[in-house]
C-alpha cells in the first residue's frame, strides 16, 4: 500500500455478509487499487439449510467460500474466525478502539493504517 492508497477494513459478523452488504463497493475499491481487508467476526458454523451438516463441517466450508468470493472481488486479506460461533457477537468489536487494539493489529498489521471502514448495524 502506498502513501496515496487508502486501506479499507470491512468488518462483518458472518461469512458472505461483505458480499451481500457491500460487494459492489468492495469490488470498485479494489479495482481502484485500494487495499481491502475483511475481518469476519464469526467462524460461519451456522446458517445452512442442510440439517445433516454439523457445525464442525460447516465452518471450514463457509471459510473457503468466503475466501473465494473475496478473491473474485479483489480483496487482499480475509481474516475469519476472529470470534468463535455465531452467537453472542460483541458489538464492541466494531468500535474504532477495538479495531485498533493490540489483539486486532497483531492479526491485521495494516488495520491501524486503514482509513476506511465498512460495517453495518449497531457498529455504525
Amino acid at each position: 500500500m502506498t502513501a496515496t492508497t487508502v486501506g479499507v477494513l470491512v468488518v462483518t459478523a458472518h461469512p458472505d455478509d461483505p458480499e451481500f452488504l457491500a460487494g459492489g463497493t468492495v469490488a470498485k475499491l479494489a479495482k481502484e487499487g485500494r487495499e481491502v481487508t475483511y475481518v469476519i467476526v464469526t467462524n460461519g458454523n451456522k446458517g445452512s439449510g442442510d440439517r445433516t451438516i454439523t457445525s464442525q463441517r460447516l465452518a471450514p466450508l463457509r471459510e473457503e467460500e468466503q475466501r473465494r468470493a473475496a478473491q473474485v472481488l479483489g480483496v487482499e486479506r480475509v481474516a475469519s474466525r476472529v470470534g468463535t460461533g455465531t452467537t453472542g457477537l460483541p458489538a464492541v468489536l466494531c468500535s474504532t478502539a477495538s479495531i485498533r487494539s493490540p489483539e486486532t493489529t497483531s492479526r491485521f498489521p495494516n488495520s491501524s493504517r486503514s482509513t476506511g471502514l465498512i460495517t453495518y448495524g449497531k457498529c455504525i
